[in-house]
């Protein structure tokens, strides 16, 4: 979203409440909008700290891998899938 988006939004506003707070929101929402990858990544990642995985009451296989560092990556994968990628899985008996 462009500065002049935000701008022509806020410029939008009643005459009366643009002038007690048009700039002020003008500036809040750029800066909002210039730190918002960071703050959804910081966001995804306490998420993805403690994390639930629900399968279903069909067969099922867990695939865990472990990553760098702490990352686990998990999928879980229904048994026709598992016979169509077959090798390429890393299963253990």
């Amino acid at each position: 979203m462009s500065d002049a988006v935000i701008q022509n939004a806020v410029g939008r506003l009643p005459a009366a409440h643009y002038d007690q707070v048009g700039n002020f929101m003008t500036g809040a929402l750029i800066l909002r909008r210039d730190n918002l990858e960071v703050q959804a990544r910081d966001f995804y990642e306490l998420l993805a700290r403690n994390v639930d995985v629900f399968g279903t009451d069909e067969e099922e296989y867990a695939l865990i891998e472990r990553l760098e560092g702490d990352r686990v990556r998990v999928r879980l994968l229904t048994d026709r899938r598992v016979r169509r990628l077959g090798s390429q899985l890393p299963l253990r008996p």
